[in-house]
């Protein structure tokens, strides 16, 4: 009960001061009743006035007991602070210590396995040393039998260069005649290549010319076959394509450029196989370039 007063002395002093003035209140209202006498009024006044300074007494000690708790408390939680701080550097210190001593440590067996690396490198060095002081001599012994080698190559070359002079020498004479055998012969080639292409031409100009007479005659015979169609309107024309097969037969018809009149083309590919067997040359190369042909098929001119 006495923790609760310290922690809370203001509900105490207003609880006092509410019983005081209900304490008050009864007496007032005892003032006005016949039956109560009045030094007993004087009375219940006077110890209420007499509590209440009592209570502000005891109010005024337990404000006073609690700033000093409350003070010692700071300072007790001020002292444990500190120390808390100076126990923390305390702790901070020595863990600088003990890292700068680990560090230390480190240091030494780094330098403790560097100077076993540097004399392994050294016996190492020492070794090498000995082996190349070894090497140099076999060297210089293989350098000796190496110049007495190239000497003894040098005359096998010299004797070798004379004849490869006198090879070479040949061997031009006889490569200068090939040219000029090879020459002539490349002239004669060429020579029969030109009269072999004029001949090709020649005997293409005289293939077109025997393709452009059979086609005229084709030409003209289908036209002869041709049967006009009834109300057919003059002057149309149309582009025919016939491809056809040795004998003259006709393999298809196909209208390759339309007169816009479907009966005249229709009547134009009927003519073509009316007019079959067509007129072929016999020489096969002539027939090969007009196994498909075309003309422009007008028989009204």
């Amino acid at each position: 009960m006495w923790r609760e007063i310290r922690e809370r002395p203001r509900a105490l002093l207003y609880s006092l001061l509410l019983h005081a003035g209900l304490l008050g209140l009864l007496a007032a209202s005892l003032s006005f009743s016949p039956r109560l006498p009045q030094p007993e009024r004087v009375e219940i006044v006077q110890a209420v006035a007499l509590d209440e300074q009592r209570v502000q007494r005891e109010l005024a000690a337990l404000e006073r007991a609690e700033a000093e708790r409350r003070k010692a408390e700071e300072e007790a939680a001020r002292k444990a602070r500190l120390a808390r701080e100076q126990e923390e550097r305390r702790l901070a210190e020595l863990r600088r210590r003990r890292a700068a001593e680990e560090r230390r440590l480190e240091a030494l067996v780094e330098q403790k396995a560097k100077a076993a690396q540097e004399a392994k490198r050294l016996a190492a060095l020492r070794r090498e040393q000995e082996a190349e002081a070894r090497r140099l001599a076999e060297l210089e012994r293989r350098k000796k039998a190496e110049a007495e080698r190239l000497a003894a190559l040098e005359r096998e070359r010299k004797i070798a260069e004379a004849e490869r002079r006198k090879a070479e020498e040949e061997a031009r004479r006889k490569a200068e005649e090939e040219a000029r055998r090879k020459a002539e012969e490349e002239a004669r080639r060429r020579a029969l290549e030109e009269e072999q292409r004029r001949l090709a031409q020649e005997r293409a100009r005289l293939a077109l010319q025997e393709v452009a007479r059979y086609t005229d005659a084709i030409r003209q015979r289908v036209e002869r076959a041709w049967v006009r169609p009834t109300g057919l309107p003059k002057g149309l024309s149309a582009i025919v394509r016939v491809r056809l097969i040795p004998g003259g037969d006709v393999a298809g018809v196909q209208i390759a450029r339309s007169s816009g009149n479907a009966a005249f083309d229709k009547s134009a590919e009927e003519a073509v196989y009316r007019a079959a067997p067509l007129p072929v040359p016999s020489d096969p190369e002539v027939f090969d370039r007009m196994r498909e042909i075309q003309f422009v098929f007008k028989p009204e001119e």
